[in-house]
């Protein structure tokens, strides 16, 4: 779920009632639940907040930041590693060729800005495997 929806959710009193109990007003609770104890209220074993943004315009337009996963929807699904055959619904698939790691750092000379410029690059798909292995959930954010 985005992190618009994880705040809307963790401040509900629905949802705080449900993880500390019926707690009056006049007690001065002030706590948020975190991720791990909504995880618990909502019955799941992890509870996964995307809360990078990234530029939703094309490149050369103004940036335009919103988060990687939508406010719109939750996806409730099963999260596997390692093998096709395991289950869960995708798998990152990384091509490591001419890296060792995840990331690969460069240097290059930028004579223009008179100055060495560092990169970062990798190179990754995200792909379903299993579709069945998920469901997602419209919200009614607004």
């Amino acid at each position: 779920m985005s992190a618009n929806v994880f705040n809307r959710i963790q401040r509900s009193t629905l949802m705080q009632n449900q993880i500390f109990g019926v707690v009056p007003k006049s007690a001065g609770q002030f706590t948020l639940p975190g991720e791990d104890d909504v995880a618990r209220a909502l019955g799941v074993d992890k509870l996964y907040v995307a809360k990078a943004a990234k530029n939703g315009n094309a490149k050369g337009q103004t940036f335009s930041g919103s988060f990687i996963f939508p406010d719109t929807h939750v996806n409730v699904c099963q999260v596997m590693g390692g093998e096709y055959q395991s289950g869960g619904i995708g798998r990152t698939i990384q091509w490591s060729k001419d890296t060792t790691g995840l990331f690969t750092p460069e240097t290059y000379r930028s004579d223009e800005r008179r100055s060495n410029i560092i990169r970062v690059r990798q190179h990754v798909a995200e792909k379903i495997v299993d579709e069945t292995a998920g469901e997602l959930i419209t919200t009614s954010f607004a």
